[in-house]
Parts: structure tokens; sequence; C-alpha cells
């Protein structure tokens, strides 16, 4: 059923794209930064009044590191009091920090 829906498949493909755009883009970038700095950046992005909640499964595989690699640079932002999790949110407590530490690659006025 879904198939035949053209309006289904038109969001599907526009959303592939993008994000297929998006990892081609920064892959090189990718290699060459660490995570924190790689993290920093998509917190950054993908950020709404200082609140990060993106599904970390994707943000890993975004960022081209395992979930686990991916939650421990979270916990040690955590841990120095750069973010603060409540719940499956992350709360922006030190943005300059961020700012400081994302990778000059990115661009920090765009996001997907």
């Amino acid at each position: 059923m879904l198939f035949n829906d053209i309006k289904f498949l038109r969001y599907t493909c526009m959303n592939l794209g993008e994000r297929l755009s998006y990892m081609n883009s920064n892959t090189c970038i990718t290699m060459f930064d660490s995570l924190e700095s790689r993290l920093a950046s998509f917190i950054l992005n993908n950020s709404t009044d200082n609140i990060f909640h993106y599904n970390l499964t994707e943000c890993a595989e975004l960022l081209c590191t395992s979930y686990r690699h991916l939650l421990r640079v979270l916990n040690t932002f955590c841990n120095n009091n750069k973010l603060n999790k409540t719940g499956k949110y992350y709360k922006i407590i030190d943005k300059d920090y961020l700012i400081e530490i994302a990778s000059s690659s990115y661009d920090l006025n765009s996001s997907i």
C-alpha cells in the first residue's frame, strides 16, 4: 500500500537524500576530527532552545562511531557540567564550551 503512496515515497526519498548529502559532505571531516569535536558540532546543529533531543543510535551512525563510544562522550560532557541529562533530553549548560571545541569545518548555522 505504501509503495503506491506518492506522498510517502516522496518524503522518504527527500529524507534519505538529505541524510546522504549530510553524510557525504562530512565524511572527510569525520576521519580527522575527534568525536568530542564532531559531537559538539552535532549538538549545536540539532538543538532547540539549548535542548538536544535526537535518536542516539542514528546520531552514532551519522558521526561514524559506536553507540557505546557516543554514550561515553556524552557522559563525559555531563560529568564536566557541559550538558545535563534529564530523561531523554540533554540540556546544554555551557554552550560557549561546545562552540569552542566544535569542529571549525562544520557549518554551525545549518542542520538537517
